[in-house]
């Protein structure tokens, strides 16, 4: 018997590979909200917390120039918007290096499978990590979409890496995943 509980104690004391993946990443974005430097908002007699929260205002506008340009079908807008050597991660994990193959892909995604989608997102966070940095997390969707008859893509996440280049916040890297 006392083998039959051991057996069962272990059973249930093994975490999944998937949880403890899960706690890895919670314990991380602990560590990086408490990192000095990482924090939401910082404050130090409100002068701070007012220029970060200008400067997040205008780290959001990015994203929603982005979201804009995408329903009025201007890839250049948004190709604009990244550096020249930066990145786009698709949900398909797929990776795209440069400005100009950021923009050949999305008129390439316009003109297929997206065509007529509109987007819209929500930001959940941003970070900044320094002052020439910031971390923009949130959510998306895409409507009107033609695939296998759905018309609404599941939700899905994404992360912006800016960075401040000639005075100019600009996507270092994107990286668009599908909600898991």
């Amino acid at each position: 018997m006392r083998t039959d509980l051991f057996a069962r104690q272990t059973m249930i004391a093994k975490p999944s590979r998937q949880s403890l993946l899960g706690r890895a990443l919670i314990a991380l974005s602990l560590l990086l909200m408490a990192w000095p430097g990482h924090a939401a908002t910082k404050t130090d007699g409100g002068q701070a917390g007012n220029k970060n929260v200008s400067e997040k205002k205008i780290v959001a506008k990015t994203v929603d120039t982005v979201t804009m340009a995408w329903n009025k079908n201007e890839p250049d807008v948004i190709a604009g918007l990244f550096l020249p050597d930066a990145v786009l991660v698709m949900p398909t994990g797929s990776v795209v290096k440069s400005r100009a193959a950021i923009r050949k892909r999305l008129i390439d995604e316009r003109n297929g499978k997206l065509k007529d989608t509109t987007l819209e997102n929500r930001i959940a966070a941003i970070f900044f990590p320094n002052s020439q940095a910031a971390i923009v997390r949130g959510e998306y969707q895409l409507h009107g979409m033609k695939i296998l008859g759905f018309e609404t893509s599941p939700a899905g996440k994404f992360v912006f890496h800016q960075r401040k280049h000639q005075g100019r916040w600009m996507i270092a890297k994107a990286e668009i995943l599908r909600q898991s």
